[in-house]
Protein backbone atom coordinates (compact mmCIF):
# COMPACT_ATOMS: atom_id res chain seq x y z
CA UNK A 1 0.00 0.00 0.00
CA UNK A 2 1.46 3.33 -1.04
CA UNK A 3 1.37 6.39 1.16
CA UNK A 4 0.20 9.59 -0.36
CA UNK A 5 2.22 12.78 -0.32
CA UNK A 6 -0.38 14.42 1.88
CA UNK A 7 0.03 11.80 4.65
CA UNK A 8 1.46 13.32 7.93
CA UNK A 9 5.22 12.85 8.65
CA UNK A 10 4.52 11.19 12.02
CA UNK A 11 2.78 8.36 10.24
CA UNK A 12 5.78 7.82 7.96
CA UNK A 13 8.37 7.52 10.84
CA UNK A 14 11.82 9.14 11.06
CA UNK A 15 14.14 9.49 8.15
CA UNK A 16 17.82 8.48 8.25
CA UNK A 17 18.92 12.10 8.52
CA UNK A 18 16.59 12.70 11.45
CA UNK A 19 17.98 9.60 13.21
CA UNK A 20 21.55 10.80 12.68
CA UNK A 21 20.69 14.22 14.08
CA UNK A 22 19.03 12.64 17.11
CA UNK A 23 22.00 10.35 17.78
CA UNK A 24 24.40 13.30 17.42
CA UNK A 25 22.47 15.35 19.97
CA UNK A 26 22.39 12.38 22.36
CA UNK A 27 26.16 11.87 21.93
CA UNK A 28 26.87 15.55 22.67
CA UNK A 29 24.72 15.42 25.81
CA UNK A 30 26.47 12.22 26.94
CA UNK A 31 29.91 13.76 26.32
CA UNK A 32 29.00 16.84 28.37
CA UNK A 33 27.69 14.66 31.20
CA UNK A 34 30.89 12.58 31.11
CA UNK A 35 33.07 15.69 31.30
CA UNK A 36 31.07 16.98 34.28
CA UNK A 37 31.39 13.59 36.00
CA UNK A 38 35.15 13.38 35.36
CA UNK A 39 35.58 16.94 36.68
CA UNK A 40 33.70 15.90 39.81
CA UNK A 41 36.02 12.90 40.25
CA UNK A 42 39.12 15.10 39.89
CA UNK A 43 37.73 17.59 42.40
CA UNK A 44 36.95 14.76 44.83
CA UNK A 45 40.50 13.41 44.41
CA UNK A 46 42.00 16.85 45.11
CA UNK A 47 39.81 17.23 48.19
CA UNK A 48 40.89 13.78 49.39
CA UNK A 49 44.56 14.75 48.95
CA UNK A 50 43.96 18.01 50.80
CA UNK A 51 42.23 16.27 53.71
CA UNK A 52 44.67 13.37 54.05
CA UNK A 53 48.01 15.04 53.26
CA UNK A 54 47.94 18.81 52.71
CA UNK A 55 45.81 19.67 55.74
CA UNK A 56 47.87 17.55 58.19
CA UNK A 57 51.08 18.96 56.69
CA UNK A 58 49.79 22.52 57.11
CA UNK A 59 48.81 21.71 60.70
CA UNK A 60 52.33 20.41 61.35
CA UNK A 61 53.81 23.64 59.98
CA UNK A 62 51.46 25.63 62.23
CA UNK A 63 52.79 23.70 65.24
CA UNK A 64 56.34 24.46 64.07
CA UNK A 65 55.57 28.21 63.86
CA UNK A 66 53.96 28.19 67.29
CA UNK A 67 56.88 26.34 68.87
CA UNK A 68 59.46 28.64 67.28
CA UNK A 69 57.58 31.68 68.58
CA UNK A 70 57.60 30.17 72.10
CA UNK A 71 61.23 29.09 72.42
CA UNK A 72 62.35 29.16 76.07
CA UNK A 73 65.95 30.37 75.97
CA UNK A 74 68.08 29.29 78.91
CA UNK A 75 71.85 29.49 78.85
CA UNK A 76 72.50 27.07 81.73
CA UNK A 77 70.61 24.09 80.34
CA UNK A 78 73.09 21.18 80.07
CA UNK A 79 71.80 20.02 76.68
CA UNK A 80 70.86 23.44 75.34
CA UNK A 81 67.41 24.82 74.66
CA UNK A 82 67.71 24.48 70.86
CA UNK A 83 69.41 21.62 69.00
CA UNK A 84 69.27 20.78 65.29
CA UNK A 85 71.08 18.12 63.28
CA UNK A 86 70.54 16.45 59.87
CA UNK A 87 69.66 12.73 59.81
CA UNK A 88 68.66 10.09 57.27
CA UNK A 89 65.73 7.73 57.90
CA UNK A 90 65.15 4.85 55.47
CA UNK A 91 67.00 6.78 52.79
CA UNK A 92 64.90 9.91 53.38
CA UNK A 93 66.91 13.10 54.04
CA UNK A 94 65.51 14.55 57.24
CA UNK A 95 66.40 16.45 60.40
CA UNK A 96 65.96 16.22 64.14
CA UNK A 97 65.03 19.37 66.01
CA UNK A 98 64.71 19.68 69.79
CA UNK A 99 63.67 22.91 71.48
CA UNK A 100 62.37 24.01 74.84
CA UNK A 101 59.10 25.93 74.51
CA UNK A 102 56.57 27.56 76.83
CA UNK A 103 52.87 26.67 76.78
CA UNK A 104 49.84 27.88 78.68
CA UNK A 105 49.00 25.37 81.38
CA UNK A 106 45.70 24.33 82.85
CA UNK A 107 47.44 22.21 85.46
CA UNK A 108 45.87 22.47 88.92
CA UNK A 109 49.35 22.65 90.45
CA UNK A 110 49.78 25.98 88.67
CA UNK A 111 46.33 27.26 89.74
CA UNK A 112 45.14 26.87 86.15
CA UNK A 113 46.68 30.17 85.09
CA UNK A 114 50.40 29.55 84.71
CA UNK A 115 52.90 28.67 82.03
CA UNK A 116 54.78 25.45 81.60
CA UNK A 117 58.03 24.59 79.92
CA UNK A 118 58.20 21.55 77.69
CA UNK A 119 60.33 20.01 74.97
CA UNK A 120 59.11 19.78 71.38
CA UNK A 121 60.92 17.28 69.16
CA UNK A 122 60.56 17.11 65.36
CA UNK A 123 62.00 14.25 63.33
CA UNK A 124 61.30 11.45 60.89
CA UNK A 125 60.77 7.92 62.15
CA UNK A 126 60.33 4.57 60.46
CA UNK A 127 56.70 3.70 59.62
CA UNK A 128 54.92 0.83 61.38
CA UNK A 129 55.48 -2.62 59.91
CA UNK A 130 51.82 -2.76 58.90
CA UNK A 131 52.13 0.39 56.78
CA UNK A 132 52.73 -0.21 53.06
CA UNK A 133 54.10 2.29 50.56
CA UNK A 134 55.20 4.73 53.30
CA UNK A 135 58.90 5.57 53.47
CA UNK A 136 59.00 7.75 56.57
CA UNK A 137 56.72 9.42 59.09
CA UNK A 138 57.24 12.93 60.43
CA UNK A 139 56.56 12.96 64.17
CA UNK A 140 56.30 15.91 66.54
CA UNK A 141 56.31 15.02 70.23
CA UNK A 142 55.79 17.35 73.17
CA UNK A 143 56.75 16.53 76.76
CA UNK A 144 55.80 18.95 79.54
CA UNK A 145 58.11 19.64 82.48
CA UNK A 146 57.55 21.37 85.77
CA UNK A 147 55.84 20.89 89.14
CA UNK A 148 52.76 18.74 89.25
CA UNK A 149 53.36 17.28 85.78
CA UNK A 150 52.82 13.54 85.62
CA UNK A 151 55.31 11.37 83.77
CA UNK A 152 52.77 10.44 81.10
CA UNK A 153 53.64 9.59 77.53
CA UNK A 154 54.36 12.66 75.37
CA UNK A 155 51.77 14.06 72.99
CA UNK A 156 52.66 12.95 69.45
CA UNK A 157 51.48 14.34 66.11
CA UNK A 158 52.27 12.38 62.94
CA UNK A 159 52.39 12.96 59.19
CA UNK A 160 52.70 9.93 56.90
CA UNK A 161 54.30 9.71 53.47
CA UNK A 162 57.17 12.14 54.03
CA UNK A 163 59.67 12.15 51.16
CA UNK A 164 61.97 14.84 52.57
CA UNK A 165 62.20 17.06 55.64
CA UNK A 166 64.42 20.11 55.68
CA UNK A 167 64.86 22.33 58.75
CA UNK A 168 67.22 25.30 58.52
CA UNK A 169 68.11 28.05 60.98
CA UNK A 170 69.95 31.35 60.73
CA UNK A 171 71.53 33.97 62.94
CA UNK A 172 71.21 36.55 60.18
CA UNK A 173 74.38 35.69 58.28
CA UNK A 174 73.38 32.49 56.48
CA UNK A 175 71.25 29.36 56.76
CA UNK A 176 72.49 26.10 58.26
CA UNK A 177 71.03 22.70 59.07
CA UNK A 178 72.93 22.37 62.36
CA UNK A 179 72.65 24.10 65.73
CA UNK A 180 74.10 23.26 69.11
CA UNK A 181 74.81 25.08 72.39
CA UNK A 182 78.47 25.42 71.38
CA UNK A 183 77.50 28.25 69.00
CA UNK A 184 77.39 30.67 71.90
CA UNK A 185 73.83 31.95 71.42
CA UNK A 186 70.97 30.10 73.11
CA UNK A 187 68.84 29.96 69.94
CA UNK A 188 68.94 31.18 66.33
CA UNK A 189 67.03 34.19 65.04
CA UNK A 190 64.84 32.41 62.51
CA UNK A 191 63.94 28.92 61.33
CA UNK A 192 62.24 27.38 58.36
CA UNK A 193 60.79 23.97 57.59
CA UNK A 194 60.22 22.43 54.16
CA UNK A 195 58.09 19.31 53.79
CA UNK A 196 57.91 17.10 50.71
CA UNK A 197 55.17 14.50 51.03
CA UNK A 198 53.53 12.02 48.67
CA UNK A 199 49.94 11.10 47.94
CA UNK A 200 49.07 8.51 45.27
CA UNK A 201 52.43 8.99 43.57
CA UNK A 202 52.16 12.80 43.40
CA UNK A 203 54.68 14.90 45.32
CA UNK A 204 53.52 18.00 47.17
CA UNK A 205 55.62 20.57 48.99
CA UNK A 206 54.85 23.02 51.78
CA UNK A 207 57.18 25.35 53.64
CA UNK A 208 57.10 27.76 56.56
CA UNK A 209 59.55 30.37 57.77
CA UNK A 210 59.29 32.21 61.07
CA UNK A 211 61.28 34.45 63.36
CA UNK A 212 62.44 33.20 66.76
CA UNK A 213 62.24 35.71 69.63
CA UNK A 214 65.35 36.36 71.69
CA UNK A 215 63.88 33.96 74.22
CA UNK A 216 61.04 33.67 76.68
CA UNK A 217 61.45 34.44 80.37
CA UNK A 218 58.99 33.20 82.97
CA UNK A 219 58.15 35.85 85.54
CA UNK A 220 56.87 34.31 88.80
CA UNK A 221 53.95 35.84 90.63
CA UNK A 222 55.27 36.52 94.13
CA UNK A 223 51.80 36.42 95.66
CA UNK A 224 50.82 32.97 94.41
CA UNK A 225 54.24 31.50 93.65
CA UNK A 226 53.15 30.53 90.13
CA UNK A 227 54.43 31.60 86.73
CA UNK A 228 51.78 34.08 85.62
CA UNK A 229 53.31 35.99 82.72
CA UNK A 230 55.74 35.65 79.88
CA UNK A 231 57.96 38.29 78.34
CA UNK A 232 60.51 38.31 75.53
CA UNK A 233 64.06 39.08 76.42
Amino acid sequence: MRTSASEPAAARGMTLIELLVAFSIAAIIAAIALMVFMSYLRTAARQHTWRTRTLPAAAMLDLFRRDCASVFAVTNHPAGCFRLAPVVVNGVPAAELRMLVTVRSGNAALNGAGWQVGESVYGCVSPPETATGITAVLARSFTAYGPGVSQAAPVIDRLDGVRALEIMVTTGTGWTNRWSPSRGAACPRAARMRLVFEDNGVENELAAECLIPAGITLQPDRASGTNQSVSAQ
